[in-house]
């Protein structure tokens, strides 16, 4: 390939070399399911039903974020005696929201069965496609009262499945509902095993909830 030259200096030939060649790449996003754990339990209906409002709405304004980013989603609700996956696996936003204005809140609360359920619907999940990329979401006031086994200590079983949650590289964030002075709150403590942040629910604004599911998921890894 030949070119003149606009000065007259003649022609010159122009032989491409392997700097002038460009490779575009795509960085293809991990799959990602975003499964929310929300407690509809008893105490989760104390004031004037302000609470439980409020954490539904947070949970539809999340869902929004990750089905925009073309996350699945799933939803396990817990109260009285067990958990119970309200919506596996979907990539319908609607059917959280919709299932979610359909709640009604009573009863004990299970959290180490919620827990346990989160875990075994993130597994299965996993098992049909190993690089899912796992994520948690987690409403509650932390008040556990449902031992996993007879006499057991409700809140010690919900410490055991959040360790193995960790291990199996589930990332987490925490809302934490509820109005206990810092020192009563047990949620953060949760996080703590968990190994993921824990927000309180009245300090959460529109812009917090855009963020928080925008932040990168970290590589998975044991611990």
């Amino acid at each position: 390939m030949r070119r003149n030259l606009a000065d007259g200096a003649g022609t010159l030939p122009l032989r491409p070399t392997g700097a002038d060649w460009h490779h575009q790449r795509f960085a293809q996003r991990p799959r990602r399911l975003v499964l929310f754990a929300i407690d509809v339990s008893d105490s989760m209906g104390d004031g004037p039903g302000t609470r439980m409002a409020a954490a539904l709405g947070a949970t539809v304004a999340f869902a929004r974020r990750a089905y925009l980013h073309r996350d699945q989603v799933a939803l396990i609700t817990f109260r009285d005696r067990a958990a119970a996956l309200t919506v596996p696996p979907t990539g319908s936003v609607r059917r959280v929201r919709d299932r979610l204005s359909q709640l009604t809140v009573g009863g004990a609360t299970p959290l180490a069965d919620g827990l346990r359920l989160a875990r075994d619907t993130l597994r299965r999940a996993r098992r049909q496609d190993p690089s899912l990329d796992a994520v948690l979401v987690l409403v509650s006031d932390g008040e556990a009262t449902v031992p996993l086994h007879h006499k057991g200590d409700p809140f010690a079983d919900a410490l055991a499945i959040a360790r193995e949650l960790r291990q199996d590289g589930v990332t987490s964030l925490l809302i934490d509902t509820g109005t206990a002075v810092p020192q009563h709150r047990r949620l953060p403590h949760l996080a703590e095993v968990l190994g993921g942040p824990c927000r309180r629910l009245q300090e959460l604004t529109a812009r917090d909830i855009l963020q928080l599911l925008d932040t990168p998921v970290p590589d998975r890894h044991r611990q």
